[in-house]
């Protein structure tokens, strides 16, 4: 009788080794416990802030690319948070996974996408990195931003309280959102002034390093939205997105790992 023999190891199970930054990295399957590890950072992204969430995030990465790097040496947390972002750690993830989705030769720097041309101005158009994604969320939450969106939200749903007439209602919704205003000012001015420093990073027609001022000059507020988007994604206003694809599907995909 034959006898059939059943080697289980993900030993056996490489992709093409991939790079990042220059630096090879074997390919090896995600394992048991690493599919564990992943289920606990998509789960705990349910509950927790952006930024806890963003650092379980290249905690997962980091191990995932040390446990496969090709010669010695071990990567650091600022290593991984400069050379991978959210749309390339999801790519990693998902050849790990499955062995699909990279070309031949084709690496997991962070991609490329077509340049921005903003008042005469040309920026290249690379993703944004974990570090620059994550400079922002921890000045949204120095400013408690969604606090302020909340609040701001609330105003549309006021009511008179008990042994209050209208008028004090009235000022009292008016003192509120002169309040909201002033701090929503405080978070636009920040986010512009972050917007300017990565585009400042990709200056590629060797003019002035821009400011804050200068974008908020030239955009309207939907704008800043608008370029942040593109560097995250590469999605413009313009996508539509294909019957049975979820709008920013590649944002959302990159929020999952």
């Amino acid at each position: 009788m034959k006898k059939n023999k059943l080697i289980l190891t993900t030993r056996f199970h490489e992709n093409r080794p991939v790079s990042i930054g220059n630096v090879g990295f074997w390919s090896k399957r995600l394992n048991g416990e690493e599919e564990m590890l992943l289920q606990e950072v998509n789960l705990s992204g349910i509950s927790t802030k952006t930024v806890d969430r963003l650092h379980a995030e290249i905690d997962l990465v980091r191990h995932l690319l040390n446990s496969r790097k090709q010669g010695e040496g071990y990567l650091d947390r600022d290593w991984v948070t400069q050379h991978v972002g959210k749309v390339s750690g999801t790519r990693l993830i998902s050849y790990l996974r499955t062995g699909e989705g990279l070309a031949p030769g084709e690496t997991l720097d962070l991609p490329v996408f077509e340049p921005i041309e903003l008042e005469g101005r040309t920026f290249t158009a690379r993703a944004l990195s974990y570090a620059e994604v994550l400079a922002a969320a921890e000045k949204a939450d120095e400013l408690d931003a969604l606090t302020v969106a909340d609040d701001a939200q609330s105003l549309s749903e006021v009511e008179v309280l008990d042994g209050e007439d209208s008028a004090a209602m009235f000022e009292r919704v008016r003192g509120k959102a002169f309040e909201l205003q002033g701090r929503s000012k405080i978070i636009i001015r920040a986010t512009a002034d972050l917007l300017a420093d990565n585009l400042n990073a990709r200056i590629a027609d060797d003019g002035a390093a821009i400011d804050g001022a200068w974008l908020l000059s030239h955009l309207m507020n939907e704008g800043l939205g608008q370029v942040t988007a593109y560097l995250r994604d590469g999605s413009t206003p313009d996508d539509e997105p294909e019957e049975g694809e979820t709008p920013n599907a590649g944002a959302d995909a990159a929020a999952s790992t």
